[in-house]
């Protein structure tokens, strides 16, 4: 829902970085205090706290920004993948980042050149007439998602990771 342009994946993708690294870091600050299950818990008590600080920060500094991103930013905060890279450490964690970053801007450009004709809001012309609108509604940026996934997954796969 946020990579229907170039700009808000930017900064969706910098938000779940920076909520990435603090988790990690705040995690693995209390992790020794609690046992079992209880990471996990306190994983998403972390994250969910700090989602909603970003969502409040976001909205007071990025007022344009905001509308797209605060509900997929606060469903991040659940999102036991990061969580589950959180409970790693520092380093699995920003690599989850970094790679979800890289997925939803590619995403947000790949949607927003294809649906919209444009790319980080400047107008591309020559693409006008073979612009599609599935591309900038919900099924395809399903379909774009998953093709940048595949495509990364198989970049990954490659690489023996």
């Amino acid at each position: 829902g946020a990579s229907t342009d170039v700009i808000s994946a930017a900064v969706m993708g910098v938000c779940v970085l920076v909520l990435g690294i603090l988790t990690a870091v705040l995690l693995s600050v209390i992790k020794n205090l609690l046992s079992g299950n209880a990471v996990i818990a306190g994983a998403v008590i972390i994250a969910a706290g700090l989602a909603s600080i970003m969502v409040m920060a976001l909205r007071a500094w990025l007022p344009a920004v905001y509308p797209t991103v605060w509900v997929y930013l606060a469903v991040t905060a659940v999102n036991f993948m990061l969580i589950s890279q959180c409970e790693q450490g520092l380093g699995k964690a920003i690599r989850a980042c970094i790679i979800f970053f890289v997925a939803i801007v590619i995403t947000a450009a790949l949607r927003e050149v294809l649906g919209s004709a444009a790319i980080a809001g400047t107008a591309l012309s020559f693409m006008e007439p073979y612009k599609m609108g599935i591309f900038t509604q919900a099924p395809g940026g399903f379909i774009v998602y998953a093709l940048v996934m595949a495509a990364l997954s198989g970049i990954g796969a490659k690489k023996g990771e």
